[in-house]
């Protein structure tokens, strides 16, 4: 968890890095509940749980650009 924390933050910064650590935490946490413990979940939580993995996969699929990039040379 930890090294696929690092990469979310050296390739997407903190804010997107630290955003899909705690969605992917809170999912697999989740889902070792029901696994392990039999835990009962109504059908909301899954709906929920889709919109968290969406919103993963929105923020992983994200690209930035440096101010560095927009500027073009001109000698």
């Amino acid at each position: 968890m930890v090294s696929s924390f690092l990469d979310g933050m050296n390739e997407s910064g903190s804010v997107v890095g630290t955003a899909l650590s705690t969605a992917a935490n809170f999912s697999f946490s989740a889902l070792y509940g029901i696994l392990f413990f039999e835990e009962q979940v109504p059908i909301s939580w899954f709906f929920g749980a889709t919109l968290i993995a969406l919103g993963m996969y929105l923020l992983s699929s994200v690209t930035l650009t440096t101010d560095d990039d927009d500027k073009t040379k001109t000698d």
